[in-house]
């Protein structure tokens, strides 16, 4: 049964919504990103008040005795007899947080962040990757975070169990018990209902240049500019204190096309991963083929007439995944992680 649980924002407890006082629930958990999750409740439901739907309150989703989400509202919108209720993930409190003046990480990339979010007063756990040496002024927690992800080649997540992990790879190698498969051939052996891939090459570039007060950098893909041309962008990056750091986030602004996979899974599948796993992905038509293994960035689940529905994204432009571009009959390019 599926349980909303609202708390104030110190995390005491307030009021739940059971499964039939919950209407149109969907949640969405992103690797490296920020969730969300959209429900509505009846204004008539004595436990509607102001006071537990008030803004920045924490809600947690149960299925059973189980975990599934947990966030903060951030928006209501209210009508005639009913309310919808926005919440973002835990992990978007870093976006209202900021870090002092000419605050600087230095040393261990994990050893940093467990730092930062003590002086936050956050909950943490972490995986040491590699040493930084970045300086922000007055800039929130969030974008710290992302820029030592940038230059350390990690990523992260703020978890169910509401801590922080920070790891050169998020999620287990689930690879060889789970499996999403569609054949053309074969239909009937599907789990996956449906597939669409995104091809944006709004966000390609061939060429970086980097600037960090005395410091500069460029970089250049050969084997983009050859298939692109020359495709330039330019970013001061004021945070990098070592040439190294400003070489690495450089780079990082180069990119290939944006492809982000994305499946819709059939009601029977079990629902035994998570984000940042990796999973075996099988598809084939008559104009995309797909076979390997790849790291799911983003899984979102809608509860329709009390079932589970889940959507997963795969490799979409994710910190640490290697792009394979595959040439095929529509000129169709999907992502291949190399493990």
């Amino acid at each position: 049964m599926i349980q909303i649980k609202i708390y104030n924002k110190a995390f005491s407890a307030l009021t739940a919504f059971n499964q039939g006082e919950i209407g149109a629930l969907s949640y969405k958990h992103s690797l490296t990103d920020i969730g969300s999750c959209d429900f509505i409740l009846d204004i008539n439901n004595v436990k509607v008040t102001s006071a537990n739907l008030q803004n920045y309150n924490k809600i947690e989703i149960y299925n059973g005795s189980v975990i599934e989400w947990v966030g903060y509202i951030v928006k209501k919108d209210i009508s005639l007899n009913k309310v919808t209720v926005r919440c973002k993930s835990l992990i978007g409190l870093l976006k209202k947080r900021l870090v002092g003046d000419a605050y600087t990480i230095s040393g261990g990339a994990g050893a940093g962040i467990q730092s930062m979010l003590a002086t936050l007063n956050a909950s943490e756990d972490t995986d040491i990757v590699t040493a930084v040496n970045l300086t922000f002024g007055n800039q929130d927690a969030l974008t710290v975070l992302k820029k030592v992800s940038d230059v350390t080649v990690g990523q992260y997540i703020v978890d169910i169990d509401r801590k922080l992990y920070f790891k050169s790879v998020i999620g287990d190698d689930l690879s060889a018990s789970v499996s999403f498969i569609y054949n053309v051939v074969n239909p009937e052996l599907a789990n996956i209902l449906a597939f669409n891939v995104s091809d944006d090459g709004d966000d390609i570039f061939t060429k970086a240049y980097g600037k960090s007060d005395t410091l500069s950098s460029t970089k250049t893909n050969a084997t983009l500019k050859t298939k692109y041309g020359t495709l330039e962008t330019y970013k001061n990056f004021r945070v990098a204190n070592v040439q190294a750091d400003l070489d690495a986030l450089t780079d990082n602004e180069i990119a290939d096309a944006l492809y982000s996979p994305q499946l819709d899974l059939s009601p029977d599948v079990v629902d035994n991963f998570y984000v940042g796993d990796i999973v075996n992905i099988e598809i084939n038509n008559k104009l995309v083929s797909i076979s390997g293994n790849y790291q799911i960035v983003e899984k979102s689940i809608k509860i329709v007439n009390g079932q589970k529905m889940i959507t997963i994204k795969i490799n979409s432009k994710t910190i640490g995944v290697v792009n394979k571009i595959r040439d095929i009959e529509s000129r169709v390019a999907l992502l291949e992680t190399k493990l």
